[in-house]
């Protein structure tokens, strides 16, 4: 049985109800929502946001594991957390298990998990979590960093794709053939992401680049986040000449504006 609880009633209503966000459908599921949670769950999986305008900051997780980790004999971090943050929560069983399939994604069976913990025997318990996946058992430190390491590649892609996208204009390349020719290639990948656009953003990309960032101080990833910055700020200059000069009472139609590639 899987209960479900939100501090919000509406969320919980909606669940409920079979109604989940981001066009996932989950068919015939059914998630029981109760108003107040019982003492005796196997687990206890919390999810809440991190949020990271300079370091992660995990309050509202350790918020989530005061009030509600008592209730089960495992606490399961889905958060993302940074390299050490699952220490700090003082609990003696814990799991981590960062969510990385992407937004959308939540019914395809995605080919890679991540467990962190320091008892494989409660390994077992995350399993209706990842499902079939190939699943990386690892030490907590481990399990954080593959997750911030996951979200900096790809935003790192991101960011070269970009910055191919530029030099491929400035000599006169169309680079719609190039993103075709680096999917090909074996070593990169058909789900790379190679296309260009206005640059990563969204609630995880830009959250854990940061965090990462905070953790380690000066690296090549602060050179990513400026450039990322720097895109749209490019994107609206060209845009501006090509409509003359300036934006004022002009009428623009973005198509297909989105936080991924």
């Amino acid at each position: 049985t899987v209960q479900g609880y939100d501090i919000n009633p509406k969320v919980c209503e909606q669940r409920a109800a079979g109604v989940f966000p981001h066009g996932d459908d989950f068919g015939d599921l059914r998630i029981e929502c109760p108003t107040h949670l019982s003492d005796d769950y196997d687990a206890v999986a919390i999810c809440v946001p991190t949020p990271a305008p300079d370091k992660h900051d995990i309050s509202m997780v350790q918020q989530a594991v005061k009030e509600h980790g008592w209730c089960g004999k495992t606490v399961i971090i889905r958060s993302t957390m940074p390299v050490g943050g699952c220490r700090q929560l003082g609990c003696t069983t814990l799991l981590y298990v960062p969510e990385i399939r992407p937004v959308g994604k939540m019914v395809v069976e995605w080919p890679l998990s991540i467990i962190g913990g320091e008892d494989p025997l409660l390994f077992a318990l995350a399993q209706p979590l990842v499902g079939d996946a190939f699943t990386f058992g690892l030490n907590l430190e481990q399990a954080e960093f593959a997750k911030l390491a996951i979200n900096a590649y790809l935003a790192s892609s991101i960011t070269i794709a970009n910055a191919l996208q530029d030099a491929a204009a400035t000599l006169s390349v169309d680079y719609s053939m190039i993103e075709r020719v680096l999917r090909q290639e074996p070593r990169i990948g058909k789900g790379a992401f190679v296309q260009a656009g206005l640059g990563f953003g969204g609630s995880c990309l830009p959250k854990d680049l940061r965090g990462l960032c905070s953790q380690i101080g000066g690296s090549l990833f602060n050179v990513f986040i400026d450039a990322n910055d720097w895109r749209i700020e490019h994107t609206v200059n060209c845009i501006e000449k090509l409509l003359g000069g300036s934006l004022e009472d002009k009428r623009i139609c973005v198509l297909g504006l989105t936080f991924k590639p």
